[in-house]
């Protein structure tokens, strides 16, 4: 039955130019949920959950964004406690503000900003995440790998700090305020801890 409920989700994955939505889109298909990829707030505001993807420059995304009256509507989302994800640069969106190329404000959905890795640093390939609050919904993934991609990390207050990850320091890989939660790692190209990872957020953050 778990399975015909799922059909009847309704996920929405934003559609910008930083999207890279096509992966996460067959993923969520292949998991059986009903998948929509729009710019359109009526569309968006229709689906039981949304997701921000992010691939490319904190500004450019920003921008691109406020361009297609979605950043509004994105705060508006979470400020009804409506379930949002942040992927990657999706996640890092979520901050009060980034300083890639300058400093541009985020959603100020989780608080903190946005910060370099270290000097020249990217981290690509697979790593671990660990559950610090052992929080229930990331249980049972200590031993997983999971692909990251990211040269910028979200420095923010430890209450929000679900998983951590470390490459060169430790950074959060797990974010959550609320009903909005942000991954640093990209679930749709993870492979199985990935899709497990996505179904089991998704169907708690429609609870």
């Amino acid at each position: 039955s778990w399975f015909w409920e799922m059909s009847q989700i309704s996920v929405g994955i934003v559609n910008y130019s930083c999207g890279n939505s096509f992966s996460l889109r067959a993923v969520l298909i292949k998991l059986n949920f009903k998948v929509i990829i729009s710019d359109e707030i009526s569309q968006l505001n229709d689906c039981d959950l949304i997701i921000l993807p992010g691939v490319g420059a904190f500004p450019n995304a920003v921008n691109d964004l406020k361009r297609k009256g979605l950043f509004n509507f994105l705060i508006e989302h979470a400020y009804k406690d409506k379930p949002l994800i942040g992927i990657c640069l999706g996640m890092q969106l979520l901050s009060d503000v980034s300083s890639e190329f300058g400093h541009t404000q985020g959603l100020k959905i989780i608080p903190g900003k946005v910060t370099q890795l270290g000097k020249n640093s990217w981290h690509i390939g697979w790593n671990k995440i660990n559950n610090e609050k052992k929080d229930k919904l990331f249980q049972n993934y200590e031993d997983c790998f999971f692909f990251f991609n990211h040269s910028y990390i979200f420095d923010t207050p430890e209450k929000y700090k679900i998983c951590k990850t470390s490459y060169k320091i430790k950074f959060p890989s797990v974010v959550r305020n609320k009903k909005t939660i942000g991954f640093q790692f990209h679930p749709e190209k993870s492979q199985a801890p990935g899709e497990s990872i996505l179904k089991k957020t998704i169907i708690n953050l429609i609870q």
